[in-house]
């Protein structure tokens, strides 16, 4: 056994076991954050109307959900609904205008910013969906390849010691 096949395989295990642990990491901290953001939601008690999926036509600037007012209404909890009151808002404070078309006097601006803040909120927790996602993809990702990487070092360093 020469010392070059020693620390070639004894780098293959070593390296299957850091990308191992390492997407375990990744996977851990990607459920954890989408339970962090589901929290923060659940803890702003945001509702958003239950059948409100926005349809676009090629005619409209905007899309142009279908929001009734007396419909019952689903807590924000997840990327869905959230994109779902993002449209809504968004339709709802764009319909007039934007911003520079409001008139000065009247709460229209104040609404319409009040519109936006919500709207930008509700994108960041959209974002971190998005994020943890793929923290999720690249850490399952990492313990696949990892695995086979212990896989195939496992029986050489096996065979390189006997």
């Amino acid at each position: 056994m020469s010392a070059i096949e020693l620390y070639g395989v004894t780098g293959v295990g070593i390296m299957g076991a850091t990308l191992v642990v390492l997407g375990i990491l990744l996977v851990v901290k990607g459920i954890l954050t989408r339970a962090e953001i589901t929290a923060a939601l659940l803890e702003e008690n945001a509702t958003t109307p239950s059948s409100g999926s926005p349809s676009t036509s090629v005619s409209d600037v905007l899309p142009r959900p279908s929001f009734d007012p007396g419909m019952p209404t689903q807590l924000i909890k997840d990327a869905k609904t959230a994109r779902t009151r993002i449209d809504e808002i968004k339709f709802r404070t764009l319909a007039d205008g934007g911003f520079q078309s409001l008139p000065i006097e009247g709460d229209r601006r104040q609404w319409f910013l009040n519109g936006l803040v919500i709207r930008s909120a509700l994108g960041m927790a959209v974002m971190g969906y998005g994020v943890s996602n793929i923290a999720l993809a690249l850490g399952a990702s990492l313990v696949l390849v990892g695995g086979t990487a212990l896989a195939v070092g496992i029986p050489l360093i096996i065979e390189v010691v006997d």
